[in-house]
């Protein structure tokens, strides 16, 4: 066989799976000191800029699926971090007393994963990975969406 596989160098699938693993083993360790996985953290900051907020803002905020959220939402529900209200169909999230202890950790996790990704990247490099990410994932998106 003398055709020999590119997908190493060319693959965005491959080369962003590749990089995600590495990301996720960076946040899982400096996210450790809240005894949540990372996206957790990410769905209380989210609440902290806005609070409250439905699943379906969280949602499309986050990228995740609205069951994902709401999957989420009933652990840190049941965890006393977050109040859930339901009216009909919608879901308020809403952080309690507990909540906001728990962001002053997730907060210290934050800046140090900042730290460590401008460090790695630096500044100017980091800034520009990050914009070049929110761009592919909005054609992804996009694409997806129209193609569904």
């Amino acid at each position: 066989m003398s055709d020999r596989h590119t997908f190493y160098s060319t693959c965005p699938y491959f080369t962003a799976a590749k990089y995600m693993r590495e990301m996720e083993k960076l946040a899982q360790k400096n996210y450790a000191p809240t005894g949540m996985a990372p996206a957790y953290s990410y769905i209380m900051m989210t609440l902290q800029d806005e609070n409250p907020q439905t699943i379906n803002d969280l949602s499309s905020k986050l990228g995740y699926d609205h069951s994902t959220i709401s999957r989420m939402a009933k652990k840190l529900a049941d965890k006393e971090l977050i109040l859930q209200s339901f009216s009909g169909r919608t879901t308020l999230l809403q952080l309690t007393k507990e909540g906001e202890n728990f962001l002053k950790v997730a907060n210290v996790c934050s800046k140090k994963i900042e730290q460590t990704t401008a460090t790695v990247f630096g500044k100017d490099g980091k800034k520009q990975l990050v914009q070049d990410l929110i761009k592919a994932y909005s054609g992804l998106k996009k694409n997806n969406t129209n193609n569904s």
